[in-house]
């Protein structure tokens, strides 16, 4: 599934299928409502409310492309991988159809690859070059390895660290 905008940025790839009855059709992009966010939440529990509160702090703090939020909780409730954001968000529970969607991303958008099994799924292990204990480039993309976005392993320094990462390669571009 990929949820949010087609003239992404950034675009994060989970290893992690939307939960069963929240799915929508297949070979779109889909702008995430606050009505579909609630019912992945209800339906998904607290993994996917993790996910999507990790992700809201990371975009607010980016700023890329929403105006003057004074938190992450109205940046989630109002811009989160909307249709006109900068952001989108690939998640497949399947290895090989989260390889065949990352394989067509354009070489100008920054992936963020959510941990060392996304990263085996896909096919980019042999390539890393470890910047750190939780973060990595995959060498010849544009791609980053970051920690699964979960508030024990992507902590609220850790997504520091990683918008520095990211800054620093948009402000390149």
């Amino acid at each position: 599934m990929i949820i949010g905008s087609s003239s992404a940025r950034v675009t994060v790839l989970i290893l992690h299928d939307l939960p069963e009855g929240t799915e929508k059709s297949e070979g779109c992009i889909h702008p995430l409502t606050l009505e579909w966010r609630e019912l992945i939440n209800k339906i998904g529990g607290n993994n996917w409310r993790k996910i999507f509160n990790t992700y809201a702090k990371l975009c607010h703090l980016l700023g890329l492309d929403h105006k003057s939020l004074e938190t992450w909780q109205d940046y989630r409730d109002n811009y989160l991988l909307g249709s006109e954001g900068a952001f989108q968000l690939l998640c497949f529970g399947n290895k090989d159809e989260l390889r065949k969607q990352a394989d067509l991303l354009s070489e100008e958008v920054l992936v963020l690859i959510t941990g060392k099994k996304c990263a085996e799924a896909i096919g980019v292990s042999e390539r890393l070059h470890w910047l750190d204990q939780s973060f990595a480039q995959v060498i010849g993309r544009n791609w980053l390895v970051c920690p699964y976005f979960d508030y024990r392993q992507l902590s609220n320094i850790k997504i520091a660290q990683l918008v520095e990462l990211i800054h620093e390669r948009i402000s390149s571009e």
